[in-house]
């Protein structure tokens, strides 16, 4: 009976391509040589894998997100204001970059982009409660529309807290329905805080 690993590299790549999470990128190559010389001959497979994993749209937030937090805090005005432009004027030019990030840097946006869906899912049913006005007994399943707005929130609200906040910069370019977005967000980490905050003063 033929095996998997009788397969071509070029359909191995195509296979490991396909897989929906960097960590599950790592444990398949590490399972068996085959795969992992599928891996090396194809440069470009874990940005691909990530690319999934957070979904294209989302890539740029993530990056900009990422480039945020290794700005000094006493940076100029006009990197911050460029990445801003590149985000809402250029969101394709962020997202190439992906392709040319080494497996630090993007173990690094995996694993953050983990902690965003966390939040996002906890956010989703705690509105989901509130709508019942009970408690939801499954986890809420979001429509790719709502699970992007979700998580472009809580990118956007942390870009406004490394980036504009401590700078005092003006967000105008922002529409209505997205600065509403970004104070139910702001508004679901403060709950959040103060809930656990809450629980360690009773412990």
């Amino acid at each position: 009976m033929p095996s998997i690993t009788d397969l071509p590299c070029e359909i191995m790549g195509e296979i490991l391509r396909k897989l929906d999470h960097l960590r599950d990128l790592s444990s398949t190559i590490l399972a068996c040589r085959h795969f992992y010389n599928s891996f090396v001959e194809f440069p470009g497979l874990e940005a691909s894998v990530l690319r999934r994993q957070i979904t294209p749209a989302l890539v740029p937030y993530a990056i900009a997100a990422m480039d945020a937090r290794r700005l000094p805090r006493d940076s100029e005005v006009d990197p911050v204001l460029n990445l801003l432009d590149q985000l809402y004027d250029q969101p394709a030019t962020l997202a190439d970059r992906l392709m040319t990030l080494r497996t630090p840097l993007l173990r690094e946006l995996s694993d953050y982009h983990d902690t965003i869906r966390a939040v996002v899912t906890a956010f989703a049913s705690f509105a989901l409660e509130r709508l019942l006005a009970q408690s939801a007994s499954t986890s809420v399943a979001l429509l790719p529309t709502e699970y992007f707005c979700f998580c472009s929130s809580f990118y956007s609200l942390e870009l406004f807290n490394i980036m504009l906040w401590q700078r005092n910069i003006v967000r105008n370019k922002d529409r209505p329905w997205e600065n509403e977005q970004l104070a139910c967000a702001y508004e679901q980490l403060a709950f959040d805080y103060v809930g656990r905050r809450a629980k360690l003063l009773e412990g």
